[in-house]
């Protein structure tokens, strides 16, 4: 199974974008989720990867890549379409969990039409009508995400299901 690069990245105006890619073939790229970061893909890129050529960006503000003065969904659909361009990657997928895809939603219904994904996948997105609680809001913002992204990389898989059985009322489908 091809293992994913090492963290790259590439200049956009604002800073830089970082994400992991590989394999070759038709391309799909990945969004992760608040608390998240491109690595969680590696799994599901390494199984892609003898047919795709995989991409994992890294969020902006959320995880590595710096974040532009707008983290809006809006302001994810300009980043996302600018990053896609500087990396060359069309026709594509675009798979998003989370609050990655609601950026993936918001992105294919608000993009240029030329940039817009051939396919969307959206695995567990948050709510389109989602508001951010004043908390959620703090969590948002780069500090706080990157040392929740760390520390939920690095915590036991028990743990991590203790935490979602409250979200989840059959804890038993963790």
């Amino acid at each position: 199974m091809p293992v994913p690069s090492c963290q790259l990245e590439t200049d956009l105006p604002w800073g830089l974008v970082r994400y992991r890619v590989c394999g070759e073939g038709r391309e799909v790229v990945f969004l992760h989720g608040m608390l998240g970061a491109g690595s969680q893909w590696n799994a599901v890129m390494g199984r892609l990867a003898e047919e795709f050529r995989c991409w994992a960006l890294e969020m902006p503000g959320i995880s590595f890549s710096d974040a532009p003065a707008d983290l809006t969904l809006p302001g994810l659909t300009h980043w996302l379409q600018a990053a896609l361009a500087a990396l060359g990657v069309a026709p594509y997928a675009l798979l998003g969990s989370s609050w990655g895809g609601e950026a993936a939603l918001h992105f294919a219904l608000h993009a240029a039409p030329e940039r817009r994904p051939r396919r969307l996948v959206l695995a567990a997105p948050a709510h389109p009508c989602w508001q951010p609680t004043l908390g959620q809001r703090f969590l948002l913002r780069p500090l706080p995400a990157r040392c929740g992204a760390w520390l939920g990389a690095r915590a036991p898989a028990g743990w991590q299901r203790r935490l979602l059985a409250r979200c989840y009322a059959d804890a038993t489908r963790i």
